[in-house]
């Protein structure tokens, strides 16, 4: 009878549950601008929820229960491990394709973290993310018009070609022609992402600190990554540099900061290292992390005197090593992106989008030398700013000495293995 009871209870609490989710639903879409948008947001925010639960679980539980019971340093755990690195970047795919948006955004990034995540997901992900994107229908296109600037397409512009030229993840590109003549290209956001943006930030959000509450060691929680995602802006036309990604200006301060630290990285100066990571927010116990995940090497690597210190020399040992250690300061990467200010996780993604080109290109060093150069010309500038007494000229004089000859020995370590790489093709 308790039982019986108990059961009524709990069945009576989800109908009211249910009837009061459902009456304050009803009302949000009777009383909204737009109706029959606020009537889809309801409707596909529990499909795409119940697509991030499931594949979610389906994930962490394959995790969980394939490695159980292997040897931690045992081949079959590193086979079977692959296998479900596998198994899971594709499911991840899957889900960012039917949910798009967002989603395939976070699938992008993920496929640019080649030294931090498996590189099964990272194969996986660069296989499709960055050709295959969604494309709105043009009425799609027009209820954007509508809603953002209340006219369609054929009313503002004289002609405006209703199949994109170009379709990424967030948005489209479209030809259009104003009505004095000139030509020009319109970026449309995609509709869904007016609709679940906000929603399916906070889904992903939630869905990764509740898999991290019940298996521990399942520790994604990127809210750093996922918040960046998506940006709100006026509802008004905006003139935009298409292609051109993000800008933020730096206040003078980290400015510096970040250029003394690369100044520092490029001489091996474990103080400097030390102290600048520290101004940016990195703190006493992070500061050689974060000095690895700027040069993708470790900290012997990252204060060795040797001239080609920061060379990653493309074999699969580099790679091992990195993803070694990716893998076992994982908890730590995470305590510190979170701690970073944004404007610092934006010029780290920034970092990971050129170093992901630069490796294909086999060109990392060079990087190098372009970053030392420039932040080594900021350092100098500010010490100038401070004073131009025959005192600091002189000292700025022996640093710009220091800083060439240094540039040099790199520059020269880069031609020797790009030599030796030509003469092993040749051979």
């Amino acid at each position: 009878m308790a039982t019986r009871s108990l059961w009524r209870g709990r069945a009576k609490f989800a109908a009211v549950t249910t009837a009061l989710f459902g009456g304050v639903a009803a009302a949000n879409v009777a009383t909204s601008d737009d109706p029959s948008r606020t009537l889809k947001l309801y409707t596909a925010v529990p499909v795409r929820l119940f697509r991030d639960c499931v594949t979610a679980a389906s994930i962490a539980f394959d995790y969980e229960y394939s490695l159980l019971g292997l040897a931690e340093d045992s081949d079959e755990r590193s086979r079977v491990k692959h296998e479900v690195h596998l198994r899971s970047a594709r499911k991840l795919q899957e889900l960012c394709f039917k949910n798009g948006g967002i989603y395939i955004k976070l699938g992008q990034h993920i496929g640019q973290l080649e030294y931090l995540v498996p590189h099964e997901y990272v194969q996986t992900m660069r296989e499709c993310m960055l050709n295959k994107c969604p494309v709105s229908s043009y009425d799609q296109v027009c209820e954007v018009f509508k809603k953002e600037l209340g006219e369609t397409p054929d009313k503002i512009f004289s002609e405006f070609d209703p199949v994109p030229i170009a379709s990424a993840s967030l948005a489209q590109v479209h030809v259009a022609q104003l009505p004095d003549g000139r030509k020009v290209a319109v970026k449309v956001q995609h509709i869904h992402m007016t609709d679940t943006a906000a929603a399916d930030q906070a889904t992903v959000e939630l869905i990764v600190n509740t898999l991290h509450w019940i298996f521990p060691s399942f520790d994604y929680r990127y809210s750093w990554m996922i918040s960046s995602l998506t940006q709100y802006g006026k509802r008004e036309p905006q003139l935009v540099l298409l292609d051109h990604g993000l800008y933020k200006d730096l206040d003078f301060q980290t400015r510096i900061s970040y250029a003394s630290l690369w100044k520092a990285l490029i001489f091996s100066d474990a103080k400097s290292i030390k102290e600048n990571s520290v101004k940016l927010g990195a703190g006493e116990d992070l500061y050689a992390l974060f000095a690895g995940i700027l040069t993708m090497r470790p900290w012997n690597r990252v204060i060795d005197p040797a001239i080609d210190h920061l060379v990653i020399r493309g074999g699969d040992g580099d790679r091992s090593e990195l993803q070694m250690y990716a893998s076992q300061y994982f908890p730590q990467i995470s305590e510190l992106l979170r701690r970073l200010p944004r404007v610092i996780l934006l010029m780290l993604k920034t970092n990971d989008c050129l170093r992901s080109v630069n490796n294909a290109l086999e060109s990392s060093l060079e990087t190098f030398l372009i970053i030392g150069r420039i932040s080594s010309e900021a350092v100098i500038e500010a010490k100038l700013l401070e004073s131009k007494s025959l005192l600091v000229r002189l000292n700025v004089w022996i640093d710009e000495i220091l800083l060439d000859a240094r540039l040099f020995g790199m520059q020269v370590a880069l031609w020797l293995l790009q030599l030796k790489r030509a003469l092993c093709w040749i051979y």
